[in-house]
């Protein structure tokens, strides 16, 4: 019952027991029985984000003022696929200037 049901701990399987009529067990009993996880079935977010980051984009709205107090609304979209380095800044600001 608990390698069918991995996230159940042994109060979990004891009540099922006893629901289905087994008698009161404890739950120490059961615990020695379970079979041990190596680690969290639902995983890391440090493994989720490298597993993803190919298809994770980063969005942000928010509201600048500017001199004049008037308010400017950004949009910033962020693809974290992209390691940017001082050439790709400089090839960029060369493109923008001219």
């Amino acid at each position: 019952m608990g390698l069918e049901n991995p996230l159940w701990g042994g109060a979990k399987i004891r009540d099922v027991l006893v629901e289905l009529g087994y008698q009161q067990l404890d739950v120490g009993t059961i615990r020695n029985y379970m079979k041990k996880r190596s680690k969290d079935p639902s995983g890391t977010w440090k493994a989720f984000s490298r597993n993803h980051m190919n298809v994770v984009w980063g969005m942000d709205f928010c509201v600048v003022r500017s001199v004049g107090f008037k308010g400017l609304y950004v949009f910033v979209v962020l693809d974290h696929v992209i390691v940017w380095n001082a050439s790709h800044l400089e090839n960029l600001l060369t493109e923008y200037v001219e």
